[in-house]
This record gives structure tokens, C-alpha cells and sequence, in this order.
């Protein structure tokens, strides 16, 4: 679906700016055209992105936060498509610029645009200018004006009046660009021969200009339709990061009894305290999914067994004959039986019977706190196989770890053709003398061995 990285790098405010980098693939109503609507009706509309025939577009979308002032920051929001970008920057719920460029051009529109809309969004979904108007019998008032609704198609119109003859009224050319549809490059172009197929000297004009005309003109019709694009980002952002799961580094430590507590049941919290009433929320066959799946992947079975008021979890490991206490059992079970049972919720139970695979990710600080050697290799082994499970559900591990033998495990698990090296990217961070933490990439060959590993990291 997408991919993000980070890169953090000095700003000219002595701050720190920090910048998102998304690469995106925005499912989009393929009726968007350059000509004028209502947009805030469309994209309020339940189910408007799922319904009727939507086209699929790559962008790059990047987010960038600096400081302003102490109270305050300056976003900016960069989108890139079809080699346009458009470049929004605002603070607060004020605009500070939006402009609309080629690439390789460099042609530049800049809007008119003065506050946005942003009430619980990742990415703005609205834009408004303001005007000065005289009401009968109130006098002037300031009131919101849609300007992306018509300040592109009129810079469009202008633009292109200069390729037609000068007896070519312009509300006849902005009647004929009402018919073109959202497209870019070569379509484009036919687009506009169509719009004016009896307009010879336009044509010739158009044939003689083509790569100019095309690239200011895409430049409007983005501009045009950016806020269509930005509820499809928005909300391709608000499904990935609603199935994000976090699990912290130090997970609750195991108690040899537990009493019912009132906690939520519908996941595991970040420190895993609440596993025990997890466990107890599901019937029997449940359970007894969970402890084959635990078995078949991890080598360990586990149970609840309920005594009184009181209920205990037990762990019956490999070539064992009865179940133990997991108090008994090493700190490390009680480490990992929470990042286990994550999993299971969310790769198996959450995902039994769903129409559409939603994004999951799971992100775990240092599963191999705690854990011998041994026992780190094999959860290493076994994300790797769980990962292979789950290659049609969307399903992604973000894992921040210091473990040699994680590592060494998934690159078994590459070399075992269990995983394909391209499903695995390792970030390294080192931090320099100078306090700035220098970010590295290695990963896998084709063969499970480390590629581009700096010489001595992860040492002793």
C-alpha cells in the first residue's frame, strides 16, 4: 500500500525540522474533472472513495514540522504526482502559501487560499480564501470563498487564451475545459484536441507547444482537484495508522495469580498488563486456536486455568509433559507472551471473515528483552513465518531491537526462502560525537546474507 521513511535534519531556526516521506497509492474518484463542484459535499459523502469507477494514482507525499515560535509550528505539506507538486504551508488553521509547480519546469501558481479546515485530519482536507463583500443593509462583511473551486480553471483559461485567436471569447474556452476529465501527459493532450477538435487555430498552437501547455495545464487541473487527492491521502492514512499496535520494551512482569480487573478486552495494552483478561474474554474453542497457533509457531502451548476468583497462565513447552506456572517459567515468557497474543489477535482472530484486509502493524520495542539467546533466535524465526502468513493481509511488523540473533534469524529465514529479501528493510541509527544520529539501510541478498552492514555494529 505505502511505505514511509524519516529524515530529520537542521533548519534555519536552530530547531530541528523533522520530515515524513510517504510513498503513496491513493485510490480516487476517476470522474474528477477540471471543472468546478461542490468538493466538501463529494467527500462527506459516505463511502464516496469506495463507490462507482476510481482510478489509482502513485504520489509522494511529504510532511515537514519546524518550530515557530514556543507555542506554535509551521507544517508543511508537499504532494507530488505525475511530476507536479503542490506546496501547502500553514500554522495553526492559517495558510502561509500554497503554490502548485512542474518539476522540471519549475512553473509556479500560487492561490489565493487563507485558512484551512482540518478537524481531526492527518492531511487538510479543505482550503478557503476570504473576500470582502458589501450585504444589503449590513454593510461590508468578510465572508469564506472556495477558491480552488475557480481560481485554477480561470488561470487556466488565460493561460490557454493566448494559444487561440483573439476573436476566441474566453467563457468559451472555460465552457470547453469544463469537459475535460482529471488526466496528465500524453492523455492530456488528446484531452484538450478533443475539448477543441474545431478550433484549427488552436490546434496548430497546441502541436507547436505541446510540452509547455501540457505541463502548465496539469498544474491547474492538480491544483484543481489537490483537495480530492487530499481526502483520498487522509484517508489512507487514518485506516494505516487506526490498525498501528504498540507494545513497549518493559512488558508487565508475570503474576502467579491474577483477579479479574474491569480492563479492556479488545487488544493488548502497550505493557501487556491486561493479557490475562484477553485471554479469559475468549470462549473455549478460542482458546484453544490460540494455544495450537502459539504451538505450530513458537513451540509453547498456553492455558488458563481458573481457580476460585482467581485465574492462572499456564505454559506447556516442547517434548514437556505437563503445564507450568508462568511465574515458573523465566522472565522472558512474560515478556513475550503479550507480543505473541497481539499477533495472534491481530493477524488471526481480528481478521477471520473481513471482506477487506485492513492494514495492521504492529510495532514492538525490544521483543528480546529478557529472552535467552535462544529463545530470541527463535521468536526471530517465527515473526518471519508469521510474516509469510500474512503476505495477503496487509500485515506489517515494525521492529526496534539490539538482538544479533533476531537479525541472524530472518536472514535464516530469507535464505530458507521463507520471506523474499525485498519484504525486509533494517534501518540503522548510530549516534555521531557531534550528538546528530547518523540513519544507515542494510538488508538481505537473496542469499539471508547482510548487505551494506556497517563493520562492528552490534559488537561488543
Amino acid at each position: 500500500m505505502w511505505t514511509s521513511g524519516i529524515l530529520i535534519r537542521p533548519c534555519m531556526m536552530g530547531g530541528a525540522e523533522v520530515t515524513f516521506d510517504f510513498e503513496t497509492t491513493l485510490s480516487v474518484n476517476s470522474e474528477s474533472s477540471i471543472a468546478p463542484w461542490d468538493w466538501e459535499t463529494l467527500s462527506s459523502f459516505q463511502g464516496f472513495f469506495d463507490a462507482g469507477s476510481t482510478t489509482l494514482h502513485r504520489s509522494n507525499i511529504k510532511l515537514s514540522l519546524k518550530r515557530k515560535d514556543k507555542e506554535s509550528l509551521i507544517t508543511t505539506v508537499v504532494f507530488e504526482l505525475y511530476g507536479s507538486k503542490a506546496i501547502l504551508t500553514y500554522s495553526g488553521d492559517q495558510v502561509l502559501s500554497f503554490e502548485v509547480e512542474c518539476v522540471l519546469s519549475k512553473n509556479k501558481d500560487a492561490y489565493a487560499v487563507s485558512f484551512i479546515q482540518n478537524k481531526g485530519a492527518i492531511i487538510p482536507r479543505s482550503m478557503k480564501g476570504v473576500k470582502e463583500v458589501t450585504v444589503k443593509n449590513l454593510g461590508k462583511r468578510i465572508v469564506a470563498v472556495d477558491v480552488m473551486q475557480f481560481e485554477p480553471l480561470n488561470k487556466m483559461v488565460k493561460f490557454l487564451a493566448q494559444y487561440h485567436h483573439k476573436a476566441k471569447l474566453e467563457r468559451k474556452i472555460r465552457g470547453q475545459l469544463k469537459t475535460i476529465p482529471f488526466s496528465h501527459g500524453a492523455e492530456l493532450l488528446e484531452n484538450l484536441k478533443k475539448a477543441f477538435h474545431s478550433d484549427k487555430y488552436f490546434l496548430k498552437k497546441l502541436d507547436e507547444n505541446a510540452t509547455v501547455i501540457q505541463e502548465v495545464c496539469f498544474n491547474y487541473i492538480l491544483a484543481q482537484n489537490i483537495q480530492t487527492f487530499w481526502v483520498a491521502a487522509d484517508e489512507l492514512f487514518k485506516e494505516f495508522f487506526g490498525g498501528v499496535r504498540y507494545l513497549g520494551p518493559l512488558r508487565a512482569s508475570a503474576e502467579r495469580f491474577y483477579r479479574y480487573q474491569d480492563l479492556q478486552i479488545a487488544e493488548i495494552d502497550h505493557t501487556g498488563a491486561n493479557l490475562p483478561m484477553v485471554i479469559n474474554s475468549l470462549d473455549t474453542k478460542k482458546k484453544r486456536e490460540l494455544s495450537d497457533w502459539m504451538s505450530a509457531n513458537f513451540g509453547f502451548k498456553l492455558e488458563l486455568v481458573t481457580t476460585g476468583l482467581h485465574y492462572a497462565l499456564q505454559i506447556k513447552e516442547e517434548h514437556d509433559d505437563k503445564f507450568h506456572n508462568v511465574s515458573d517459567m523465566g522472565f522472558g515468557y512474560s515478556q513475550i507472551l503479550p507480543v505473541i497474543v497481539s499477533i495472534w489477535l491481530e493477524l488471526v482472530e481480528k481478521g477471520k471473515g473481513a471482506k477487506k484486509k485492513k492494514s495492521r502493524t504492529i510495532v514492538i520495542e525490544q521483543p528480546e528483552l529478557h529472552l535467552h539467546p535462544a529463545l530470541q533466535y527463535k521468536f526471530g524465526l517465527a515473526i518471519a513465518k508469521v510474516a509469510s502468513l500474512a503476505e495477503s493481509q496487509n500485515f506489517n511488523f515494525v521492529i526496534e531491537t539490539h538482538s544479533k540473533h533476531l537479525i541472524d534469524a530472518l536472514g535464516k529465514s530469507v535464505r530458507d526462502s521463507i520471506l523474499d529479501e525485498d519484504d525486509i528493510n533494517i534501518t540503522l541509527f548510530e549516534k555521531e560525537r557531534n550528538g546528530v544520529t547518523e540513519v544507515s539501510f542494510s538488508g538481505f541478498d537473496e542469499e539471508g546474507y547482510l548487505i551494506d552492514w556497517p563493520a562492528g555494529f552490534l559488537s561488543a
